[in-house]
């Protein structure tokens, strides 16, 4: 085990600030190891020269939000679930330089989304399938400015998509 250290503000006296359990290869982390990070967050995975690299868990200390699967060069990139502490929610699918590509929302005890995502963000057409039993389809889309307004965001940015469904009821005249 290799223990990074640095001297307590207060007292002057050394402690832990962060610590890796695990295989080396040429000075570097290679292989599988365990990885406590100063802010308490984990790793415990593959690693290939010193990244997250491979088949791994990632937990957030501070949210408790957990992410499992592939990693490369220290990006989650291929098959993965990312699952929010909070309410439970998952994203599982794939994953493209970081963000979430395509795959399911699943929404812990309300349903599961499919459709598209771009930026990690839903875009594009797509379905809610409720618990209910109940399927929505429809489209997540971003709001465009009207010709002649300004747009608002930083260019190259886009803001919130919004969900724009089609009625799942019908009324009889």
């Amino acid at each position: 085990m290799y223990t990074w250290m640095e001297p307590d503000e207060e007292s002057g006296e050394p402690k832990k600030v962060a610590s890796y359990e695990g295989k080396y290869a040429d000075g570097k982390k290679n292989g599988l190891g365990k990885m406590t990070f100063p802010n308490g967050d984990v790793y415990f995975g593959e690693w290939k020269d010193n990244k997250m690299d491979g088949e791994g868990t990632y937990t957030y200390s501070k949210t408790k939000d957990v992410y499992s699967g592939s990693w490369l060069a220290g990006i989650k990139s291929g098959t993965g679930c990312y699952e929010y502490g909070e309410d439970k929610s998952k994203l599982s699918g794939t994953w493209d330089k970081g963000a979430f590509a395509s795959g399911e929302w699943i929404l812990e005890g309300a349903g599961v989304y499919k459709g598209g995502f771009s930026g990690g963000k839903p875009l594009g057409p797509g379905s809610f399938s409720f618990v209910s039993g109940v399927t929505q389809t429809g489209e997540y889309a971003t709001k465009t400015p009207a010709e002649g307004e300004e747009e608002e965001e930083e260019e190259g940015k886009t803001g919130d998509p919004t969900w724009k469904g089609v009625s799942v009821f019908s009324t009889v005249a």
